[in-house]
């Protein structure tokens, strides 16, 4: 976070990970270290070496304390999928959809739609026990007021 803080004169630091905050650890006693292959699941990260994706959750809390430790401030914290919905509100995604010519316009459409349809499926996924992504923005002006929302 310090070399991000460094070289952050303007702009926001955005993070996007599978995570928990502090209040949230709870539910990992063991630690979060586990594998994957197709969309399975498994505490046993020796199990068919090489042909599982080996992982860990990122602790939102500690990742916002070391990036207030440097200077940077919370913005906001939640899923990825209010992050963008939220961001395109305002417009209703114009400025993101704008392009030159109409098959541009149609192909980011389609990103679009691909992108908030993998999101709610990923939402509605995570109450079987895989929460989707949460973003956490650090923006780089400083004194910026935290949310409300803080991670435990």
């Amino acid at each position: 976070m310090a070399r991000i803080a460094g070289a952050l004169e303007e702009g926001y630091a955005l993070t996007i990970d599978y995570g928990f905050t502090r209040a949230e650890a709870v539910r990992f006693p063991s630690g979060t270290l586990m594998s994957y292959r197709r969309h399975t699941a498994r505490e046993d990260v020796l199990e068919d070496p090489g042909g599982r994706d080996i992982t860990a959750h990122v602790n939102f809390s500690a990742l916002e304390a070391a990036g207030e430790a440097t200077g940077l401030r919370r913005e906001s914290f939640g899923t990825l999928a209010q992050t963008v919905l939220a961001a395109g509100e305002a417009d209703q995604f114009a400025g993101a959809l704008a392009a030159p010519g109409e098959r541009e316009q149609l192909r980011r459409r389609m990103q679009l739609k691909t992108l908030l349809f993998e999101w709610a499926r990923r939402s509605a996924f995570c109450c079987s026990g895989r929460p989707p992504p949460e973003p956490l923005i650090f923006p780089a002006a400083p004194g910026r007021a935290l949310p409300s929302r803080t991670p435990a």
